[in-house]
């Protein structure tokens, strides 16, 4: 009796040891099904009372990051906005970068919230929205707006007003700024040649625009230095001199608050 005891033991632990996996593995799925958002989450983007687009996820950036990590329904809805722009000429998108203030950045934008707008506005124009028809800016915040993963959900605001008649050979919002150490080499970020590459393809589409590069230094000698470097790394570029102008002012930009270059898209005069 005991020999056919042990065996029959042998089966029921192997039985319970095979229930317990399964129920632990069931409870484990209910509990990570519990602790994600609802699934009826909707990111909407609208003007006023003109719905845009509607879609169930939001894009989002990595702490530190410029960068935007985007998914195909995501895109789907900045598509949209794309032709919502180009059927109304008159309206303005102001894109507001969200950042926290103890968040790392070292590119050549103002902060890392101006930084995110940019990128978002950077990609719309390649889409071929108008320049003149968004304006970026950033804002700090205590909380950023994190999900379960440690990702920035969202990280942008959108506002959207009526667009106010643009100066002929005004400057736009689309300055690339390129901050300067006390030396007469020129220092261009990792991020350089991918802006470039985007700048050079959006004036191709957008012949009436043209590049002002401007740069400030307290000594003119070496402003002249920098916009000669840089003049020399754009036509190694296939650029030409004739696709930019070049300027010079004794005084630092005062939105970068010190010495260094300004890239800016104009209206051609």
């Amino acid at each position: 009796m005991s020999k056919l005891l042990l065996p029959l033991l042998g089966i029921g632990l192997v039985i319970w040891l095979i229930g317990s996996t399964i129920w632990l593995n069931n409870y484990q799925q209910k509990s990570i099904q519990d602790e994600t958002p609802e699934s009826n989450f909707v990111w909407q983007l609208r003007d006023g009372d003109s719905l845009i687009h509607e879609t169930s996820t939001i894009f989002a950036f990595q702490q530190s990051q410029a960068e935007m990590l985007l998914i195909d329904a995501q895109e789907m809805a900045f598509k949209k906005l794309v032709l919502y722009l180009d059927r109304h000429h008159n309206r303005l998108l102001e894109l507001e970068g969200i950042y926290h203030p103890e968040e790392s950045y070292t590119g050549s934008f103002e902060d890392l919230g101006y930084a995110r707008a940019q990128g978002l506005a950077f990609w719309l124009a390649r889409q071929g929205v108008r320049p003149e028809q968004i304006h970026c800016k950033s804002v700090t915040t205590a909380q950023l707006p994190l999900n379960e993963n440690g990702l920035i959900s969202g990280g942008i605001n959108f506002t959207f007003s009526e667009r106010p008649q643009m100066n002929y050979g005004e400057t736009f919002r689309f300055r690339y700024e390129l901050p300067q150490l006390d030396t007469t080499q020129l220092i261009l970020p990792a991020d350089f040649k991918a802006y470039q590459e985007s700048l050079r393809q959006y004036l191709s589409d957008h012949p009436r625009e043209d590049v002002l590069i401007q740069a400030f230094h307290s000594e003119p000698a070496v402003a002249q230095i920098w916009l000669n470097q840089l003049t020399q790394q754009l036509v190694q570029g296939e650029w030409t001199t004739a696709d930019f102008r070049t300027a010079i002012s004794p005084e630092p930009y005062l939105p970068m608050s010190r010495e260094g270059l300004v890239i800016s898209v104009r209206n051609a005069p």
